[in-house]
């Protein structure tokens, strides 16, 4: 963002968050960046998330007639297996590369060092398998609260909402998601400001139908930093 605000580009919000979020995941679960930069395979992923939330949000004519469900008539869950193929791939080979790495965490685990501790093909001691970290790894529910609901705990105490599940199915990553989110809007914020772009007087806010609530049309911004230019590096990544 930093440097598309030197060269005056626009920023497309989604595509910056999802690139975001990503990296921070990947520092908490992997101890470095998924993406070094935003290019090819950060847009790769970025286009599975999307064709993930698409293809689950379909009218499966299959649900509703069963017997028919064999057929695939949508080709729903062909588009589905594919998918899954090219996601598996990815962890796979994250997990591999953290594996050829292990060596250099100098004493500092990560969530998946932990994992792989557990893991039979790795030690002797019990019961994850390679299968079993991926799950826990792709497990990251990204929820909002909007304003009618800011008063309701999403923890699973207030059933008018419970995005996160409830008592023993309750998600355990519902804290770190809000801090998630908490800290990317804080940052924004203070960091950068935020202007539409030239000839662009107001927001296009026609909804997209999915499995979150998004915009028909990506949101793009101008954005200028407000803070100093050293402030905008972080030796982390």
């Amino acid at each position: 963002m930093c440097e598309s605000s030197r060269k005056g580009k626009l920023v497309v919000v989604p595509e910056m968050l999802s690139y975001a979020t990503t990296n921070m995941m990947g520092q908490v679960l992997l101890s470095r960046c998924v993406f070094v930069t935003k290019g090819l395979e950060s847009n790769e992923f970025k286009d599975m998330v999307v064709e993930l939330m698409t293809i689950t949000r379909y009218f499966n004519i299959g649900d509703f007639i069963p017997s028919i469900a064999w057929m695939d008539l949508q080709g729903i869950e062909r588009g589905m297996k594919k998918l899954h193929k090219s996601l598996d791939v990815l962890i796979t080979k994250m997990i591999k590369e953290h594996m050829a790495s292990t060596h250099e965490c100098k004493g500092k685990l990560d969530f998946l060092d932990v994992v792989m501790t557990a893991n039979p093909e790795i030690s002797d001691s019990e019961k994850l398998t390679i299968t079993n970290i991926k799950a826990l790894l792709l497990f990251k529910p990204e929820r909002f609260l909007s304003e009618k609901y800011a008063k309701i705990d999403p923890r699973g105490n207030d059933f008018e909402l419970i995005p996160f599940g409830a008592g023993r199915r309750i998600c355990d990553g519902s804290r770190v998601g809000i801090v998630f989110g908490e800290y990317i809007l804080g940052t924004l914020v203070h960091s950068f400001d935020w202007k539409l772009p030239n000839g662009v007087d107001g927001l296009n806010m026609d909804e997209a139908f999915s499995l979150t609530l998004r915009m028909s049309v990506p949101l793009s911004a101008l954005v200028h930093p407000r803070l100093a230019p050293n402030a905008y590096v972080s030796s982390a990544f």
